[in-house]
C-alpha cells in the first residue's frame, strides 16, 4: 500500500516542453532553469534543439552530400555554441561531466557526416540520425545546467523509449498502442524514483529501430504522446510567444492574444498555415482531459492560451449545455501562402471516392498535401500546398484520366482561414465577411463555407493576401460599428 501511494505522489502531473525559439543562449537556459525549479508539480520536461541548430545540422548534411568540406566548419560552429553556454553557466566539474556526452554525439555526427561524404549517398534514416542530434545536445545541457542546481535529473533519448512511429502519406504518426505498452517500465522507473526526467522532442524510432522525425513542430508531438502516456494533467508548451494571437503577429502588429481556445479552433489555425502547433498534436490527445496550455518563456507567470476539449470534443452525454446551440464568434486568422487550385471536371462522386486516395499518395510523394477538397458543380476543387504548378503539370496523368477529365490548374494563390467554433454554420457571419472584402474591392476565387463548422475559408490571389488579412483582423477586432448587411450574388461554396 505504501508503495501505491508513493507512486500515486511520484506521478507525473505536467509535462512541459521547451521550444527551441525560447533557447537560444545562457541566459535563456538560465530562465528555462529557473522555471523548473520552481514548478510546485510533479513534471517532465520535453526539450528542442537549440534555436537554430536544425537548420544548421540540415546544411552541413547538404554540404557533405555536396561534397562541400564546409560541413566541418559547421560542425565546429555547433560545438562552439553549445560549448560556449556550458562555459558560461557551469564550474569546471559540470562542465567535465557534459563535455564526455558532448564528445559522443560529435564523434557520432562527424562519423555520419564523413560517410556521406566519402560515399556520396545517403539514407532517410542517416539524414534522420543527424538532424535528432541537436535535441539530444540541448536535453544534456539542461539536465547539467539542473544537476548543477542540485536537482536529479535523467535524459531519456525518444528513440530508445519504445516511441514507434511510422510514416504515411508524408505524415509521421506514433503507434500509441505500441507506445504505451513500450513506455510502462519508463513512467514505472520514473514513478518510483526521485529523479526529473528530461525527453528529447522532434523524434522517435521506427519498426527497425532506426530514428525517424516528426517534422516542424515536431517537438509540440513528441510532448503530447509523452502526455499522454504519463496521464498528466496539464501540458505546457513553451515558446517565445505568450500564447497564441488573433493573427500572426509579424503580419499584423496588432493582433491579439487570445485567451482561451478549444482544440478543435487550434487544430485549424495549425491547418491552415498558422505556425502554432504540430498538425497530428490532438490526436495522442484524444479522450483524454488533459489541459493544454501555450505560452511564452519570458512571461511564465502569465496564463497564457488555454486551450480546451471544446463542446464538439466532449461526448454528447457529458455535454453540460446539452441541446443548446454554440454561439458563433470569430477568435483568429491564419493565412498559408503559396497554394495552388486544382480543378479536375467531369468527376463524379464515385469517380472521386475511387481515386481520392490515389490522387493523394502522387501529391505526397512528390512532397505535396491536400490542404482542403470541396465539390465544384460536377467535378473536384483541391487546394494543394507544397507543389508548384509546373510541379503538377509534370505528374498530370497520375492524377486524371487525359480521355475522360479535364484538369486546370492556378497558382500564386494564398489561403486565408477565419477560425472560431460554430462560425461555418453561421449565415449571418459568412456575408459579414464577404462584404468587410467587397467594400474594400478584394475580390476571393472562392469562399468556402459549411464544409466545417469551425472555419469559412477564403481563397485570393497572393498579391492579395495581406490585404485580405489586414482588412479582415481590423473589421472583425477594431471596428465596433460591423456592418450586417447581406452582400447579393456572392460567391459562395457553401459544402
Amino acid at each position: 500500500m505504501d508503495k501505491e501511494r508513493e507512486k500515486r505522489e511520484n506521478r507525473i502531473q505536467k509535462v512541459i516542453k521547451l521550444g527551441g525559439s525560447c533557447l537560444n543562449d545562457s541566459a535563456s537556459i538560465r530562465k528555462a532553469v529557473s522555471l523548473l525549479k520552481k514548478d510546485p508539480l510533479k513534471i517532465a520536461v520535453v526539450i528542442s534543439a537549440l534555436k537554430g541548430v536544425t537548420n544548421l545540422l540540415l546544411d552541413a548534411y547538404y554540404a557533405a552530400l555536396d561534397q562541400s568540406r564546409d560541413f566541418r566548419g559547421l560542425v565546429a560552429s555547433i560545438r562552439k555554441r553549445h560549448d560556449q553556454i556550458a562555459l558560461e553557466l557551469l564550474s569546471t566539474p559540470f562542465i567535465n561531466e557534459l563535455e564526455k556526452k558532448f564528445q559522443e554525439i560529435f564523434d557520432r555526427l562527424n562519423e555520419d557526416l564523413d560517410q556521406i561524404f566519402r560515399n556520396r549517398e545517403t539514407s532517410s534514416s542517416l539524414k534522420a540520425r543527424i538532424l535528432s542530434l541537436g535535441e539530444r545536445l540541448s536535453a544534456y545541457l539542461l539536465s547539467t545546467c539542473l544537476e548543477a542546481e542540485g536537482i536529479k535529473t535523467k535524459v531519456y533519448e525518444t528513440d530508445r523509449i519504445g516511441l514507434i512511429a511510422s510514416e504515411k502519406l508524408g505524415r509521421v504518426k506514433v503507434n500509441l498502442k505500441k507506445f504505451e505498452a513500450n513506455f510502462r517500465k519508463v513512467k514505472g522507473e520514473i514513478e518510483t524514483g526521485d529523479v526529473l526526467p528530461i525527453f528529447t522532442g522532434f523524434f522517435g524510432s521506427d519498426e527497425r529501430g532506426e530514428v525517424i522525425l516528426f517534422g516542424r513542430n515536431g517537438s509540440d508531438y513528441s510532448a503530447a504522446v509523452l502526455a499522454r502516456g504519463f496521464r498528466a494533467k496539464i501540458l505546457e508548451l513553451y515558446k517565445d510567444v505568450p500564447g497564441v494571437f488573433s493573427a500572426d503577429p509579424a503580419l499584423i502588429p496588432e493582433s491579439r492574444l487570445i485567451p482561451s481556445l478549444s482544440r478543435e479552433e487550434v487544430a485549424k489555425l495549425s491547418l491552415y498555415g498558422a505556425k502554432i502547433i504540430h498538425p497530428s498534436f490532438w490526436h495522442p490527445l484524444e479522450g483524454l482531459n488533459i489541459e493544454v496550455r501555450v505560452k511564452g518563456i519570458d512571461l511564465p507567470e502569465s496564463t497564457g492560451t488555454i486551450i480546451t476539449r471544446g463542446r464538439n470534443d466532449i461526448p454528447k452525454e457529458q455535454r453540460a449545455n446539452k441541446g443548446q446551440e454554440i454561439t458563433s464568434s470569430i477568435k483568429g486568422f491564419s493565412i498559408k501562402e503559396n497554394v495552388v487550385l486544382l480543378k479536375i471536371e467531369s468527376f463524379s462522386l464515385a469517380e472521386r471516392r475511387r481515386n481520392f486516395s490515389r490522387i493523394e499518395k502522387a501529391l505526397a510523394e512528390r512532397g505535396g498535401e491536400i490542404v482542403v477538397s470541396f465539390s465544384q458543380n460536377q467535378g473536384l476543387a483541391l487546394v494543394l500546398g507544397g507543389l508548384s504548378a509546373e510541379s503538377i503539370a509534370k505528374i498530370s496523368h497520375f492524377l486524371v484520366k487525359p480521355t475522360k477529365q479535364k484538369l486546370s490548374v492556378e497558382a500564386n494563390l494564398a489561403l486565408i482561414a477565419v477560425v472560431g467554433e460554430g462560425i461555418g454554420e453561421s449565415k449571418a457571419l459568412i456575408f459579414w465577411v464577404l462584404e468587410a472584402l467587397i467594400l474594400e474591392k478584394i475580390f476571393p476565387v472562392f469562399v468556402v463555407a459549411g464544409l466545417e463548422n469551425s472555419s469559412i475559408l477564403i481563397l485570393v490571389k497572393g498579391e492579395a493576401s495581406l490585404q485580405t488579412l489586414k482588412t479582415l483582423h481590423a473589421k472583425f477586432f477594431y471596428d465596433e460599428s460591423l456592418a450586417r448587411g447581406i452582400v447579393p450574388d456572392a460567391h459562395l461554396l457553401v459544402g
